[in-house]
């Protein structure tokens, strides 16, 4: 596993509220780590293992699927303006994932 200090993550929790008021249904969560389907392209299940070692190249692309894939569930989500800061998929993290060899 490379050490580079980026932090991975292929969970998604949805919270919608209305008039300050959470709309039934919600919080929903969503992982991108089960299998999905996104664009004619079948995505199979990884373990957190596999997400954390694949190379990144591929899991920004799984990243990009799977965030389309949310976003055809959820109408009106805009990933970037959506996410909440420090909660991004792939961020700088250098005490969860240390920079190494």
């Amino acid at each position: 596993m490379a050490l580079t200090g980026m932090q991975r993550s292929l969970t998604v929790t949805i919270n919608k509220t209305l008039a300050g008021e959470q709309v039934p249904g919600y919080p929903k969560i969503y992982q991108g780590r089960n299998a999905f389907i996104y664009n004619m392209t079948g995505y199979t299940a990884i373990t957190a293992d596999e997400m954390a070692t694949i190379p990144t190249e591929a899991y920004l692309e799984r990243l990009a699927a799977f965030q389309g894939f949310v976003a055809l569930w959820e109408s009106g989500l805009v990933f970037e303006t959506d996410t909440v800061e420090g909660a991004e998929a792939y961020r700088e993290n250098t005490t969860a994932c240390p920079i190494g060899n």
